[in-house]
Order: C-alpha cells, then structure tokens, then sequence
C-alpha cells in the first residue's frame, strides 16, 4: 500500500498488533527460524492448526510502520523481495512494512513451507484497501485466510470451526457476516513512526504529526474508537458500493491486480 491518505489512514493501514509478550526474539537467521516452523508443525494433527501457528510465529517477526523506513520506500521492487530478505530486514531494524509487505513475507515463507499461497488484495482504490494470504491447507485442499498484519482468526461464531475462504465470501454474499467471528490474537499494537515527520512535511502534513503519536501505545480497542475519521472512509467505501458496514465486506471488493485464483470464489 502506497503512503497516501490522512495520517490516521496511514496509521491504521500502517499498525501492528504487538507481535507478543517476548519482543523482537529473532532466530540467528531466516534458515534456522524456517527450521523452527518446519519442526514446530510436525507436532501439530490439523493442517489448519499449522497455518494457524506459522502466521502467529510470522507475526511476531514483523516490523510495522510508516515513515522512512517503509520498505516500499527503500525497495523499488519490494513486492518481489524473498522471505528471507523481509526477515533479515526486520532483524537487523532496517526498514518496516504495512499490510502489503506483510502478505508478501507471510505468502513466501508458507511457500517455503510447502504450501500454495497466494496475497488477496480487496477495498477501494485510493480510500481503503488491505491485503492479506490466503493458502492452500493441505487437509481438504481449501484455500484459507490468513492476516499476519492484524494476526486474527476467522471462526464459525456457532460451530467454533475455521471457514474456508470460500466459505467466508459465501456468507458475506448472503449477508451473514454475523456468522463469522474475528479473533485478534494480539491485543497491543506497536509502529515505528521512524521518518514519518519528514514524510508529512513534504506533503505539507506536518502539523497532524502530534496527533500521530497519540496512537501509541494503546490497545486495539481504544485506536478503533480514536480512529472515526479512517472508520467513516471505510463505511463510505462500503456504503458507495451498497454493502453493510462491516468491515468484513471488503473482502467483496477484490482489486482488479489479484491473481486470476481470487475470481473463482467469487465465480461459484
């Protein structure tokens, strides 16, 4: 995602939940955490469970931000960067990313893994977009989302099963979201605002960098409530396009830039 928009826009599509309780735990390098992933799965029965596990592993190795550091702004190809280029930049503090960058590292690494994947982007152009993965569990051959920027579960509110992805846009159709449960795996949220001062000074958005910081520090809860002005971006995007509220019809909207995988589950 391109730095564009308010900063509370740039925040929201920038943040992080805190990757956990033991921050900035890095194995030597990419080779022995993939190591990590690889051993720590095979003591997991449900293929879901392992997608479940390594997206919350990947989370935690993530560095969210925006500003100067933004890997989109020190890497003109940053889509094509290899898991292990995105791990040994978050390591060594070298750049941070948004939701982008993060389905791109996440995506890579379950490829390394073995696994099918592939980054679904969704939203309205230029007023709310977010990219997650998606990924192939290897159990029912169903395609399933992930979201290592946010680290949230999708579950059947009555059964307390995953959905597949297939499953979720089906329900969104006939408007059931109420069906679906999102679970933050994370409560805290942690952003580097390394370099942002500058970023809005060029765009002549100096004086909201006050009102950045304010976002620091808070749980997730308190940010949704601070961040009404990004909220009603959403609702209008959602609105423009006749779906409720919920931010979970965005997944309705995919970008015209997906992979022709995404158009089947709208196609069924």
């Amino acid at each position: 995602m391109k730095f564009i928009f308010t900063v509370i826009a740039v925040l929201v599509t920038s943040v992080s939940y805190a990757q956990s309780d033991k921050k900035d735990i890095f194995y030597a390098d990419y080779t022995s955490f993939l190591t990590y992933l690889s051993d720590s799965i095979q003591k997991i029965g449900k293929d879901i469970d392992r997608l479940i596990f390594i997206r919350r592993e990947v989370a935690k190795t993530i560095k969210i931000g925006a500003g100067g550091k933004d890997i989109s702004t020190i890497h003109e190809h940053w889509t094509e960067l290899s898991p292990k280029e995105f791990y040994d930049i978050f390591k060594n503090n070298e750049g941070t990313t948004k939701c982008g960058g993060t389905s791109e590292y996440l995506k890579g690494v379950y490829e390394n893994l073995g696994y099918t994947a592939e980054t679904f982007d969704m939203g309205c152009p230029d007023v709310y977009t977010h990219v997650v993965t998606i990924v192939k569990n290897k159990d029912d051959n169903k395609y399933y989302l992930q979201d290592a920027f946010h680290n949230v579960s999708y579950s059947l509110t009555k059964d307390k099963i995953y959905p597949d992805f297939a499953t979720i846009i089906k329900l969104l159709k006939s408007k059931k979201a109420r069906k679906i449960k999102v679970k933050y795996d994370t409560k805290a949220f942690d952003f580097d605002t390394t370099g942002l001062y500058q970023q809005l000074q060029k765009r002549g958005m100096e004086k909201k960098y006050k009102l950045a910081l304010i976002f620091s520090n808070i749980n997730r809860k308190k940010f949704v409530k601070r961040s009404q002005k990004i909220a009603l971006r959403k609702d209008n995007c959602l609105n423009n396009n006749e779906l409720p509220k919920n931010p979970l019809y965005l997944m309705l909207l995919p970008l015209e830039y997906n992979s022709p995988l995404i158009k089947t589950f709208y196609e069924n």
